[in-house]
């Protein structure tokens, strides 16, 4: 079992701790008040961002296909490449529905909120 330490000043809030990075549980403090306490993906969850995925296709996708797929909100064109945003296992859902159609997702990028995102959200401040 791990140590762990909290510094807090009017104008910052500090977490420290001795336990290995991956534990189940986190809390965000802030002026001295726990403000959110739940796992790390539980967290980042409860903030609402969503994951954005771009990648270029290596054939034609079919109207539909993507958009169908539970977790995505939009799926747009840029230049050659398509970016899909959604929520939940989206990423999953995206590669597999492609895989399915034969089809490879090339120079796939992807942007998901982190912890750090999750503390500015819920704590109004940034790190």
């Amino acid at each position: 079992m791990g140590a762990c330490r909290f510094a807090a000043s009017p104008a910052r809030s500090t977490w420290t701790s001795t336990r290995p990075i991956g534990t189940d549980r986190a809390s965000l403090v802030t002026a001295g008040r726990v403000i959110a306490n739940d796992s790390p993906s539980g967290l980042i969850a409860s903030i609402g961002i969503q994951q954005r995925i771009r990648f270029h296709p290596s054939g034609p996708i079919a109207d539909g296909l993507l958009t169908a797929l539970p977790g995505v909100s939009s799926v747009t064109a840029a230049a050659d490449d398509v970016i899909v945003t959604g929520t939940g296992d989206v990423l999953g859902a995206v590669t597999f529905a492609l895989a399915q159609a034969g089809i490879v997702a090339e120079r796939l990028d992807v942007q998901r909120a982190s912890l750090e995102d999750a503390f500015v959200v819920l704590t109004g401040r940034s790190t």
